[in-house]
């Protein structure tokens, strides 16, 4: 898999589309996966305002933002 790098909309973007699908779908089996990536994501933005820089790698293990884009 290459290597992503996302600036500080794009995962503002993540965050709020996977809260958006976790409002809707809160029963749903992934939901705690969902709850898992979007901390995870919160993190990256936080590390992202320390490093003063305008991309993070994205490492997310779960990438459950892809298996529920199709949703979103």
């Amino acid at each position: 898999m290459d290597k992503q790098y996302l600036n500080k909309k794009q995962l503002e973007k993540r965050i709020e589309r996977l809260n958006n699908w976790l409002i809707q779908n809160p029963n749903d089996p992934m939901a705690g996966t969902a709850k898992n990536e979007v901390l995870y994501y919160i993190n990256l933005l936080s590390d992202l305002k320390d490093s003063f820089s305008l991309t993070i790698q994205d490492q997310c293990p779960t990438q459950i933002h892809q298996q529920i884009g199709t949703y979103i």
